[in-house]
This record gives structure tokens, sequence and C-alpha cells, in this order.
């Protein structure tokens, strides 16, 4: 990851998202996210609500892009807590919205990541980034959290230590291997 924290205690995609939505925004927050009609994850929007926060569904051209003229002008009258996604913005969420957190959700492209094929989110700007290692990696079912930020490691740190129970050492042990 070439990050400075790492938290590996996530068991899977779902338990990283609850996690980074649950250190980078508190109930009463609105997350702009994909719809699932755009790739989303279909639990996202349940997920949002269950935690008392507000989903808001980033605006597409097409089926493949952005809608960044709608994305910028959503930014900047919502100033959401925290944009989910899994395509790096950051040089508008800094223009309109410089508090918003971004998180990468890797979960389908970790071992493009870790192999040099993809840019690396945290070097695109991203806040922190990570998901599920069991998709694009030949390891354990088992999910992380990356950041370069001391801030963000402690409050994901702080949310992981709540919403996992236990972290599966042996699939800790294994996804070090």
């Amino acid at each position: 990851t070439r990050a400075e924290y790492v938290n590996v205690r996530p068991i899977s995609g779902m338990n990283c998202m609850l996690i980074a939505v649950s250190a980078l925004a508190k109930p009463g927050d609105t997350v702009f996210s994909l719809p699932f009609s755009n790739g989303g994850h279909a639990s996202t929007p349940e997920v949002l609500n269950s935690l008392g926060l507000h989903f808001h569904p980033i605006s597409f051209e097409n089926a493949f892009n952005i809608d960044l003229q709608k994305l910028r002008r959503d930014l900047t009258e919502q100033k959401p807590a925290l944009v989910y996604i899994d395509q790096p913005i950051r040089q508008i969420i800094n223009e309109v919205s410089p508090e918003t957190w971004l998180h990468y959700d890797s979960s389908h492209t970790n071992g493009l990541i870790f192999g040099g094929v993809l840019p690396n989110p945290l070097d695109q700007g991203a806040d922190c980034f990570g998901g599920s290692t069991h998709k694009t990696l030949p390891g354990p079912h088992k999910g992380f959290l990356a950041t370069r930020s001391p801030i963000v490691a402690k409050k994901i740190d702080q949310c992981a230590d709540h919403l996992v129970s236990h972290h599966h050492s042996s699939s800790s042990w294994s996804l070090a291997i």
C-alpha cells in the first residue's frame, strides 16, 4: 500500500466500508457514493441509512463517466463529510469542499494497485483506501484500510476496535504471508 498506517482488522470488503464510513462521517452527515446502477454496491445506501447518514448518489453522464460538472455543483452546495468511491476525484473536492474526506474502495483492483498496473489511490489524493483482499489477491477472505494520515488512521483504528469483535488472527497472518 505504501502507506504508513494499515489496519487489517476488517474481515471483508463490507466490513471495510462500515469501518471507513463510521470513522469519517457522523450521524446526520451526507455521504456521496456511486449508485448501484453505475457500479456502486447495492448495500451502500442501506448501510449509510442504518448509521444515520444521508446517501447522495453521484450523477453520471452515461454508464461509465461521472458528471463532473454536477458533482462540482453538488459538492459546493452540500459539503458532504465523505465521498466513498472507486474513482479518484480529489482535485474537484479540494476546490469546492476541501474538508470532505475521500475514501477509495479498491476491493476489485487491489492486485492491480499492488502490482503497479493501476496508480496507488493515496498518490492520487485519497485520504484512505482499502477493501476486500480475496477478489484480486490470492489471499484469505479479509479486508484492509490504508492511509498516510495519522488523523485518519486514529479514526479508523477507533472504529475498527469496536466494529470488529474478532479480527480472525489466522487470516491476518495468512494475509501477511
